[in-house]
């Protein structure tokens, strides 16, 4: 799977190569953001422990310029 993550981002001529795990980060950020419940994030990306899905929860630049239109 490896080979073939690096194969289709290099056929997709991205500017990175994407890795098994960066699949799964996005997809856990995606679930974290759409306010799903750890237990839920926890049964699609197969982690053991809420806690580790606490590196999921990043604030993006979109994020941090809408928090600074509320003040």
């Amino acid at each position: 799977m490896a080979k073939f993550m690096k194969k289709l981002s290099e056929g997709a001529k991205r500017s990175q190569i994407y890795t098994n795990h960066s699949i799964r980060v996005t997809g856990a950020s995606i679930l974290t953001k759409s306010m799903l419940n750890p237990s839920q994030i926890m049964a699609v990306t197969g982690h053991k422990s809420v806690q580790s899905l606490t590196v999921y929860q990043r604030t993006d630049t979109e994020e941090i310029i809408a928090m600074g239109k509320k003040s």
